[in-house]
């Protein structure tokens, strides 16, 4: 999944962004990368205005701004909506974020559709989240950060974890496709 932004100064001076977004990919994790790598290139001391077409985006960074730290880290995406935080005050930027319709022909904002659709096609965008002060733990698996509620990844685990156990019985493996049996590695899935 791709995102975009496109930007202008008092001075017009344009400036567009495209990347692309991995791991754990949402379209609101895609607009909250596209308001992360805005707020990161903002100059210090800014007045930031952002226009989004993402009704999620807002209410998660506004959600993250009154939790208490320790209830962040239940939030989908709370290592990005800290960075945003912690970028904005560290650059002491003026945040303001706006709902806009979508697909109802505003200029800007088809722009920036038009290039997170090319960010796709761009190298991926891996912030180092784990430099931030804010976060002071960070879970992983296999080498790769969990950025999501702890509980409900382990959660899923779990669910994988019996669903393959039930899918080596013997007695299942007629209940699955003969390709399937014969070509997954179950252990290892």
């Amino acid at each position: 999944m791709g995102c975009g932004w496109y930007a202008f100064n008092e001075q017009h001076k344009n400036f567009r962004f495209k990347g692309k977004v991995e791991k754990f990919i949402s379209s609101t994790r895609a607009e909250l990368f596209a308001i992360l790598t805005t707020v990161y290139a903002t100059p210090k001391g800014s007045h930031l205005c952002i226009f989004t077409d993402s009704q999620a985006a807002i209410d998660a960074l506004s959600l993250a701004s009154v939790n208490l730290r320790k209830a962040r880290k239940r939030l989908k995406n709370w290592m990005i909506l800290c960075a945003i935080e912690e970028i904005a005050n560290a650059q002491s930027l003026i945040l303001r974020l706006e709902k806009v319709k979508a697909h109802s022909g505003i200029t800007y904002n088809e722009i920036a559709d038009t290039l997170a659709k090319e960010g796709c096609h761009e190298p991926a965008c891996t912030p180092n989240l784990q430099l931030l002060s804010s976060v002071n733990a960070i879970g992983c698996w296999n080498s790769e950060l969990i950025e999501e509620p702890i509980r409900n990844f382990t959660k899923q685990m779990g669910k994988a974890k019996y669903s393959i156990k039930w899918r080596l019985l013997n007695r299942n493996m007629s209940s699955i496709s003969e390709y399937k049996s014969k070509n997954i590695q179950w252990e290892s899935t």
